[in-house]
């Protein structure tokens, strides 16, 4: 029998591989910006990148 907590284990890796494997994809269709509509779900979902964007807007040094 498989433990409740090997389940969750599982199921948060499952998410987050999907959510990396969006996010590449994204940055393959849209070399050097991101999505915009993207971003927001994003950054709800995940509130740790809500200050800090990891990339800057083009001409913004």
């Amino acid at each position: 029998m498989i433990s409740t907590g090997v389940v969750g284990v599982i199921v948060v890796a499952l998410i987050i591989i999907v959510t990396i494997t969006m996010l590449l994809m994204l940055a393959v269709h849209n070399p050097g910006k991101p999505a915009e509509t993207e971003l927001p779900k994003y950054r709800m979902m995940h509130g740790v990148f809500q200050e800090t964007p990891t990339w800057k807007e083009p001409g913004e040094e």
